[in-house]
């Protein structure tokens, strides 16, 4: 099956690309996905290594075909179209973006408005 896969580094924009495999479900591409953006995992892509792309890490989204998964502490979480765009939004508009940057703005909305770590 073929899926096109889109790495959304909130606030910071991402990549996007085709992921193809004969029998891959949905949740074996988001973990292959995981350990594609991720320093350290041996199996990084060339396309995160050539864009000197931070790890993916929690709370991090990404959409597999049309479906949206946010990345969890454990696992991944599916959510709407609507919350990633409303996340992207608080993330650009969060008073610190500009001085700590979208991962920080990130976690900080998440802490406070979603209370998850």
């Amino acid at each position: 099956m073929k899926y096109n896969v889109f790495v959304n580094y909130l606030g910071d924009g991402g990549c996007q690309f085709n992921h193809s495999s004969e029998s891959a479900t949905v949740a074996e591409v988001l973990e292959e996905v995981f350990a594609m953006f991720n320093y350290g995992s041996g199996k990084e892509s060339p396309l995160f290594l050539a864009r000197k792309m931070r790890s993916l890490s929690v709370h991090d989204c990404v959409r597999v075909g049309k479906e949206w998964f946010q990345c969890a502490s454990v696992g991944w979480e599916k959510v709407t179209d609507e919350y990633v765009d409303e996340l992207e939004k608080k993330v650009v508009t969060h008073p610190m973006f500009k001085n700590h940057g979208s991962f920080y703005c990130l976690n900080d909305i998440m802490w406070k408005e979603y209370k998850k770590l």
